[in-house]
């Protein structure tokens, strides 16, 4: 089973692509520290953090933590994966939720009638949406940019 993650406020965009991945990260980007280290306790969390201050308090307390100091994020997403000796694996039927981290599920054209656009409607087959937010996806030009988002990732995780 993945480890599940507490990112920083500092990290919402690489929050969310993690999601993609299908990892459980929960983000509340006004959460101060001292919470977010109990948080990490209580839930049994890696902490995902951008502040050397607080990575470092992380280790002080034993805490499993991955520093991300890297800009792009391509680059903080191949800081997780080897940090965590994780394999990057992007299967949307696997995906998590990037708005509220929900878990997601294929559902029918019939399920999500007028809930997306018309013209999605008749160009997509397959339609996924999250058990919490009710937030319908589906595979469109985004996958696309997803798709070498993941190839960037595990290029960079061969060197």
């Amino acid at each position: 089973m993945p480890p599940r993650f507490i990112a920083d406020g500092m990290l919402g965009s690489l929050t969310r692509k993690l999601r993609l991945y299908g990892l459980d990260v929960i983000y509340y980007p006004d959460l101060p520290d001292p919470e977010l280290l109990r948080m990490c306790v209580a839930e049994g969390r890696v902490l995902l953090t951008a502040d050397r201050e607080l990575h470092m308090r992380a280790l002080r307390s034993r805490l499993p933590c991955v520093l991300v100091s890297e800009r792009t994020d391509a680059a903080r997403a191949t800081q997780v994966f080897r940090g965590t000796g994780m394999i990057p694996s992007l299967d949307v039927s696997k995906a998590r939720c990037p708005l509220c981290n929900g878990e997601v599920s294929v559902v029918g054209k019939e399920d999500v009638r007028g809930k997306v656009p018309s013209g999605v409607l008749a160009r997509q087959k397959k339609f996924y949406r999250c058990g919490s937010c009710q937030h319908v996806y589906w595979e469109g030009s985004h996958w696309f940019r997803l798709s070498q988002f993941d190839r960037e990732v595990k290029e960079a995780l061969e060197r």
